[in-house]
This record gives structure tokens, C-alpha cells and sequence, in this order.
């Protein structure tokens, strides 16, 4: 589940997992892939910054609507991209079944379709 982080430069963001079934990660209104968001910051990491640092990541931003969190864990609001994912892959009926799967970057394939 994203939770909100206040930045230093864009004032409060977005960051995290929106869906348990894949490794898609939201952050404010782009989304990356959980292995591209760990190379990225594993190359911030490596290296010997004295300054400011800058790099190109590989996300998406989307031209359709984003689409409402709270409203597709509902089931409520299929609109937009997160709306699309949730009906892909619903939000668990059982609580004990809530949890982050492991094996999310297999649903990949899935996900480059839906977002187009």
C-alpha cells in the first residue's frame, strides 16, 4: 500500500505497492517496476556522489487517468490504470490472504498490456 512521504522539493508523495499480485511500484503520479526502482537506487548507491546527482530511471507516466486507490480496493471504482489492475487482480476478500506476492514481476506481461 503506498503511504504519503513529504519531499523535500515536491511536498507530499505517494510511494509504494499499489497491488499485492505485481511488483509495480507507484511513486506520486509515475510507475516503476520494482527491479528497475532497485537498479536505480543501487546505482545512486554505488557511487561516490559529491553534490548533486542526476539519472535517468525507467518509469511510465501515463496518459489515460491514473485512476482512484481507495475506490479499486473497493471495488467501487474501476477507472483509470490502477482501476484496470484491480480488476486484473482484485483485492483479497480474506485479510490473512493481504500480503505482497513475491512472484509479482511475472505478471509483467499483463501489466505492459493494460497500461498500453
Amino acid at each position: 500500500m503506498p503511504l504519503e512521504f513529504e519531499s523535500i522539493s515536491h511536498g507530499p508523495i505517494a510511494f509504494g505497492f499499489f497491488n499485492i499480485e505485481t511488483d509495480l511500484i507507484l511513486l506520486n503520479h509515475y510507475f516503476l517496476f520494482a527491479e528497475d526502482f532497485c537498479h536505480s537506487v543501487s546505482s545512486i548507491a554505488e557511487g561516490q556522489i559529491n553534490g548533486t546527482y542526476k539519472a535517468s530511471w525507467n518509469i511510465y507516466l501515463f496518459e489515460q487517468k491514473i485512476g482512484n486507490l481507495m475506490g479499486a480496493i473497493h471495488g467501487v471504482d474501476h477507472s483509470g490504470f490502477i482501476g484496470e489492475v484491480y480488476r486484473h487482480f482484485p483485492f483479497p476478500k480474506k485479510r490473512e490472504e493481504f500480503r505482497q506476492k513475491p512472484d509479482g514481476f511475472k505478471r509483467r506481461p499483463e501489466i505492459k498490456e493494460i497500461r498500453g
